[in-house]
C-alpha cells in the first residue's frame, strides 16, 4: 500500500455563506496498474463452401515476430484471446495460403478405430 493525499474545498461551519477552507488528508490505498486495450480485431474469413458446410478462418489483424522482446507474452495473450472469443486456437505462419490452413482442419485417420473396448486394454503388473 501507499500514502496518497486527498484535498477538498469545504464551507465553514456547513455554511457556504460564512466562507470556505481547503482541507488535506491522506490515507494508505493499494496499488493499481492499469492495462491499455491492444485494440486487436478479429478478422473472419469464408475459406470454403460446399452444400451446408462451411469453412471459417479467424485471425487477429496483428503479426507477431520472434525477434521482438515481448513475443512471449504477445503470443499467449493473442491465443487468450482467440480461445476467448472462438474456443480455438493455432498458430501459423502470416505468409501461408489458405489451401494449407484448411488441409490442417480435416485427417484421414481415426484415433480410436470401430471394435472393442477390450482391444485396446494393455495389461500392466501391479505393484505393491
Amino acid at each position: 500500500m501507499v500514502k496518497e493525499s486527498y484535498s477538498a474545498e469545504v464551507p465553514n461551519y456547513g455554511d457556504w455563506s460564512k466562507g470556505s477552507h481547503e482541507i488535506n488528508w491522506s490515507r494508505l490505498v493499494y496499488q493499481r496498474k492499469y492495462w491499455l486495450p491492444k485494440l486487436l480485431c478479429i478478422k473472419i474469413n469464408l475459406l470454403n463452401q460446399e452444400d451446408n458446410i462451411y469453412t471459417f478462418k479467424f485471425s487477429l489483424d496483428t503479426v507477431l515476430s520472434t525477434d521482438e522482446p515481448n513475443f512471449n507474452e504477445d503470443l499467449l495473450f493473442h491465443c487468450n484471446l482467440l480461445q476467448e472469443n472462438i474456443g480455438a486456437c493455432d498458430v501459423f505462419a502470416a505468409d501461408s495460403a489458405d489451401e494449407e490452413y484448411i488441409q490442417t482442419l480435416y485427417v484421414e485417420w481415426e484415433l480410436l478405430p470401430p471394435g472393442k473396448r477390450d482391444a485396446y486394454i494393455v495389461s500392466t503388473p501391479e505393484y505393491f
